[in-house]
């Protein structure tokens, strides 16, 4: 079935792990290769709003994320809890980022791309207003 993730409906084939509690979503505008997203099945903003249950089963699947890349050498696991973090969706969840040597020129470059990750591209839908070019007068230093 389809998950709801934010503004997002990701069909059922972007879902790489479940359990009753949490899914596991893949190729979500990812910013690394093998860059997925653990959440809890419940759309809750903060991480504290999960039930000890779902915090734990979150945690079960966080490091399940993780055994499906044995290839990679470490990860970064990133949670942002709440709108004054960056969180993107108030739906709680966990980057899950397979790392390997050399997959950046610059290891803290990591940080600037789980920040600016949204699950939807953002840039999508946006319409310019642009006056036609016969009706736009020409600019002058001054302006």
């Amino acid at each position: 079935a389809a998950f709801r993730f934010g503004p997002a409906t990701l069909p059922a084939a972007k879902i790489a792990l479940e359990t009753p509690l949490s899914v596991v979503l893949r190729d979500v505008r990812p910013i690394l290769e093998g860059h997925c997203v653990a959440a809890p099945r419940r759309a809750v903003a903060r991480y504290a709003d999960l039930t000890a249950d779902e915090g734990a089963d979150l945690a079960r699947t966080i490091r399940a994320a993780q055994r499906l890349h044995p290839d990679a050498t470490a990860f970064n696991v990133a949670l942002k809890d709440g709108a004054a973090a960056g969180q993107p969706v108030p739906h709680a969840h966990a980057h899950v980022v397979p790392r390997r040597p050399g997959d950046l020129p610059d290891n803290d470059l990591i940080y600037g791309l789980v920040d600016a990750w949204h699950p939807v591209d953002t840039a999508e839908g946006v319409t310019l207003d642009v006056p036609a070019d016969d009706t736009r007068k020409p600019r002058t230093p001054d302006d």
